[in-house]
């Protein structure tokens, strides 16, 4: 599906976490095909909810869902 070649990717995953809003956030992780390895690289915690991100460049920008106080 990916070739045999080894290509390491970063994707960005919004996390809204569990009922105790443990593990909400922004979770940066290392896809490796064509093993299918994925690896948590960092966690940006958060206590608001996260609705979206965008990179751009080494910038990432984050919507918010639901934001009680600014």
């Amino acid at each position: 599906m990916f070739g045999a070649n080894h290509i390491d990717e970063i994707l960005f995953v919004v996390c809204y976490g569990n009922e105790q809003h443990h593990g909400r956030g922004i979770a940066k992780i290392q896809l490796n095909h064509p093993s299918g390895e994925l690896q948590l690289v960092d966690f940006l915690s958060m206590a608001e909810k996260p609705g979206a991100v965008i990179c751009l460049g080494k910038q990432l920008w984050v919507s918010f869902l639901h934001v009680q106080d600014l």
